[in-house]
């Protein structure tokens, strides 16, 4: 019973789809990767 209590984990494996901001490391569902929208707009 107490294993149901540990804080949830980020899982291990990445959704093929899926993909991460290579300035802040967010990841985003449906998107390549690179550089997100956000961090795009803040360097121009």
């Amino acid at each position: 019973m107490k294993d149901l209590k540990k804080k949830a984990k980020r899982p291990q494996y990445v959704v093929a789809n899926s993909g991460q901001c290579s300035e802040c490391s967010g990841w985003f569902d449906n998107w390549p990767g690179g550089v997100c929208a956000a961090c795009q707009n803040i360097a121009r």
